[in-house]
Parts: structure tokens; C-alpha cells; sequence
């Protein structure tokens, strides 16, 4: 789960970041060059495509933190709970859960995770 909701928040998100160059323009010039988000891709022209980008996005605002944290906070409770009876792939899989979880929460507080969240509130 919390490897889904990276991946959401990276197309969701930084996709059209990225795809739009909106890593060469200082956040406070984006309103002034004429950068308003309806105006870029995957929202231009609005469709179907606009439609769907516009509701996975604001579903992965709003519940993609939470799965994430809830993702790591359950796997870290079943590692303690069956630490005496789990594998070697058990403990890896979980691992695994807990680290991307970590790694979702400390992207959105890197410079780039805070430039999409505010590119996306704008």
C-alpha cells in the first residue's frame, strides 16, 4: 500500500510537474509568466483525461499520506507480533512496507515534495 501511494503521488503529481518544466520556474513567477495549472497538461482542454488526472489527484492528496503511514504503522505491528514466527520473506516484505512508508512521508517534506504540493493547491 504505501508503495502504491508513491507511485500515485508520482503520477498524480509529478508527472505533470515534470512534463509542463515547471522545475525551471521559481514557484512565485508561476502566476505571473502565466502558469496556471488548468492551462497545462493533463488539464488543458479539459475531457476525460483532465477528469481522471483531477480525481486521482485529489484522491492521493487527500488519503495518500494516511495509507502510507497506516501501511508502515501495520506492518511495523505485525513484525512485533509474530517476530518469533516470521521468515526471512516475511520480515523483508515488511521491511519493505515500513521503509516505503518512510520514504513517502520524507519526500513530501523534500523541497521538490513541497514545490508539487504547492504547484498542485495553487
Amino acid at each position: 500500500m504505501a508503495l502504491l501511494c508513491g507511485a500515485a503521488y508520482g503520477l498524480f503529481f509529478a508527472v505533470p510537474y515534470f512534463v509542463n518544466d515547471l522545475d525551471q520556474v521559481a514557484l512565485t513567477d508561476l502566476a505571473s509568466q502565466g502558469h496556471d495549472p488548468t492551462d497545462l497538461w493533463p488539464y488543458r482542454g479539459g475531457g476525460a483525461l483532465a477528469i481522471i488526472w483531477t480525481v486521482g489527484a485529489l484522491l492521493t492528496f487527500a488519503a495518500g499520506p494516511f495509507v502510507a503511514f497506516g501501511a508502515s504503522v501495520g506492518a511495523m505491528a505485525v513484525m512485533w507480533r509474530d517476530r518469533r514466527f516470521l521468515s526471512l520473506r516475511g520480515w523483508l516484505a515488511l521491511g519493505m512496507a515500513v521503509t516505503f512508508g518512510v520514504a513517502f512521508w520524507v519526500g513530501l517534506g523534500s523541497p521538490v515534495g513541497e514545490a508539487l504540493i504547492a504547484w498542485y493547491l495553487d
